[in-house]
């Protein structure tokens, strides 16, 4: 009769074992997996992520600054066209003549109208170009689709008084760029030619559905482009 009992009481001791090492199985696996998952990450996800992120930084970098390319190509074209302008010789020698008294203004803007229209219409994205003496336009000319935007003060004569530096500005809203080129003889500076280059226009090509260009006064660290104190930046429109 005892055996019998104790023969049945056997496998109750064995069942139980089998779930105490069943669970202390589980533990260790537990364990294990804790133990691996942040190794896991530090060694092999976080590295990977680092690198994609530096990655991205790259690639932005360097479409960022091929943008910064084509802006700066663009300025420095306008400034050759403005320069181009200011340096033609004939109606600078008429205007040389009527500071020194030799010719009237009448007859200098009938001479030097045509001529400049004429010049200023091979120049390409312009807005407005006008020539300027003694604080007075002697000839102007707009574009009909020209934008509404402020580059230099009305009284912005008193600003290049004694400037025989090209220099570049941008309007208020950044769709202009305006430049100042003097007109120069035998180093006199006689008066300056102001153009307004359509700035907008390689902006708008530059901007996608997921990027946009803007242009902001100050410096940049790093920067690929930097012109009269504005920088070139892009950044990423969230979605």
């Amino acid at each position: 009769m005892n055996d019998l009992q104790d023969a049945q009481k056997t496998p109750q001791t064995h069942g139980s074992t089998k779930s105490s090492w069943n669970t202390h199985v589980k533990q260790i696996v537990l364990t294990i997996l804790l133990v691996l998952l942040p190794l896991t990450y530090l060694s092999v996800y976080y590295p990977l992520k680092q690198a994609l992120e530096q990655e991205v930084l790259k690639n932005h970098y360097l479409i960022t600054s091929a943008n910064a390319q084509v802006i700066q190509q663009f300025l420095q074209r306008s400034k050759e066209g403005a320069e181009s302008l200011s340096s033609r010789s004939m109606i600078r020698k008429w205007l040389a003549d009527y500071l020194n008294g030799e010719v009237s203004w009448d007859d200098l803007q009938s001479y030097t109208t045509p001529k400049y229209l004429d010049g200023a219409g091979a120049l390409t994205s312009i807005a407005y170009a006008g020539r300027w003496v003694r604080g007075q336009a002697l000839v102007e000319t707009h574009a009909d689709t020209a934008p509404q935007d402020r580059v230099f003060p009305q009284d912005h004569a008193h600003l290049f008084e004694h400037s025989h530096e090209t220099q570049v500005f941008l309007s208020e809203s950044q769709k202009l760029a305006g430049i100042y080129s003097p007109i120069l003889f035998q180093g006199e500076l006689l008066g300056y030619d102001l153009i307004f280059a359509r700035l907008y226009l390689p902006l708008q090509q530059l901007c996608t559905p997921c990027t946009q260009i803007e242009i902001l006064p100050g410096t940049a660290r790093d920067t690929s482009w930097l012109e009269n104190g504005y920088a070139l930046t892009a950044h990423s429109i969230p979605a």
